[in-house]
């Protein structure tokens, strides 16, 4: 028997995209993003967001907002240890 959740009817992804975008705080739209991810069977998201960007720099690391599903400190350290820069996103 597969673990795998049947995926959602685009009725579905609508509902809960109407939900996000009605979201009125970061972590109530942050939750309702993680759970439309989760039926869709991804369990885990990170999100990062600044207006000093640069070209190829992110500016000041104080100025980000980050968001991740698997704590804080991961997603601190993935932006200090300059990983993110690998990422398909960043380029």
């Amino acid at each position: 028997m597969s673990d795998l959740l049947p995926a959602p009817c685009a009725k579905q992804i609508n509902a809960q995209t109407a939900r996000i975008l009605k979201g009125t705080c970061y972590d109530q739209t942050w939750r309702l993003l993680l759970d439309g991810l989760a039926m869709c069977a991804i369990t885990a998201g990170r999100y990062g967001r600044t207006r000093s960007r640069c070209g190829m720099s992110l500016g000041d690391l104080q100025d980000i907002l980050l968001l991740s599903s698997s704590g804080a400190q991961d997603f601190t350290d993935y932006i200090e240890t300059g990983h993110y820069r690998r990422s398909p996103q960043y380029r």
